[in-house]
């Protein structure tokens, strides 16, 4: 059950993706709304972060969890959940929208806690994805903090 869960979430992920990238409105939201106009991202950086480091891990997850151990598909669930959680934060910090909010409400959280319920990983596997999946969204942060630094 939980690599079908994880399987799952590559359609609900790419439904995010739409409502977050389409018309390039996480980009803007995050130069306009947090970098003040200046560009924190770049076009490339929303690539190598948001939409190749996600795919990768996904795949990574199935993969595992077909191959390996059914256990990996929680790297699936701590991506979605992660994802939401740092959409939902900075909703409530900011009073306001942010692109993939609405998806990550609506289809993450759900999807997240029932992978995650019926996974049947140890806590090893459990540790490990949810340190990668940190990271990878500690690296957004820290590039968006590096390309401002750089900037007058």
């Amino acid at each position: 059950m939980s690599p079908l869960l994880a399987y799952l979430c590559l359609p609900i992920y790419t439904i995010h993706q739409f409502e977050e990238h389409d018309d390039d409105r996480f980009r803007r939201f995050v130069n306009d709304a947090i970098a003040k106009g200046r560009q924190a991202l770049s076009p490339a950086d929303i690539y190598w972060t948001n939409v190749l480091a996600v795919w990768l891990f996904m795949a990574l997850a199935i993969w595992a969890a077909l191959r390996v151990d059914p256990g990996w598909s929680v790297m699936a669930g701590y991506l979605v959940l992660i994802n939401a959680a740092a959409h939902i934060g900075q909703g409530i910090v900011m009073r306001r929208y942010n692109p993939g909010i609405v998806t990550a409400v609506l289809l993450f959280v759900p999807l997240g806690f029932t992978l995650l319920i019926k996974c049947h990983a140890t806590l090893s596997q459990h540790f490990l994805s949810l340190l990668l999946v940190v990271a990878e969204h500690v690296a957004i942060v820290l590039r968006v903090r590096f390309n401002l630094a750089r900037l007058p």
